[in-house]
């Protein structure tokens, strides 16, 4: 059992699973023994918080222990990646301006993905040089053409990677280990 301040995983068989009697279901076997823990305790907990399978989402993003990776979902992909090029396409007239709150909203977005995209980091450089100069959000912000080539990478880095692979091999010969 790993914990981390509120959050709580593990591990189990597939086909190791209890009957945790007040939410009326199943859970896999370490899961339901901590559950029945809080309760004796009283430490509160909620049903939809319980989840489990072969791939978690955390924060949005799906962790798969098995395959060891890291991902977005192809939805959440796709949004990202649309919103990228919504930015970085340039207006028939030339211009686009965008609110300072669109700015740190989509910057926020980026980062976030740099959980699974960490080599997107770069596309950040001439965005936050764009956001310099007050805190009003309500404040336009020119889009320039730096930052419109950056998104378009952004995005393009996104649609071809597949996240982060923690190991890339999960098979090993016993003369490859290492003791």
């Amino acid at each position: 059992l790993i914990s981390y301040i509120d959050d709580f995983s593990g591990f189990d068989f597939e086909d190791d699973m209890l009957p945790y009697e007040p939410y009326g279901c199943s859970f896999p076997h370490h899961q339901t023994l901590l559950l029945r823990l809080w309760d004796e305790i009283g430490i509160p907990h909620k049903q939809r918080k319980q989840i489990f399978g072969l791939v978690i989402p955390i924060i949005g993003i799906d962790v798969d222990p098995n395959r060891m990776t890291l991902t977005l979902s192809p939805t959440r992909r796709r949004d990202l990646c649309d919103a990228l090029y919504s930015w970085a396409i340039k207006p028939a007239n030339g211009r686009a301006n965008y609110r300072l709150k669109q700015w740190q909203h989509l910057a926020g977005w980026v980062n976030w993905a740099l959980n699974v995209f960490p080599l997107l980091r770069p596309c950040l450089n001439h965005f936050y040089d764009k956001m310099k100069g007050g805190d009003d959000p309500s404040r336009r912000i020119w889009v320039n053409n730096d930052v419109r080539d950056d998104l378009a990478w952004a995005a393009r880095h996104i649609e071809s990677s597949t996240g982060v692979h923690i190991l890339r091999s999960s098979n090993w010969d016993p003369q490859e280990a290492d003791f």
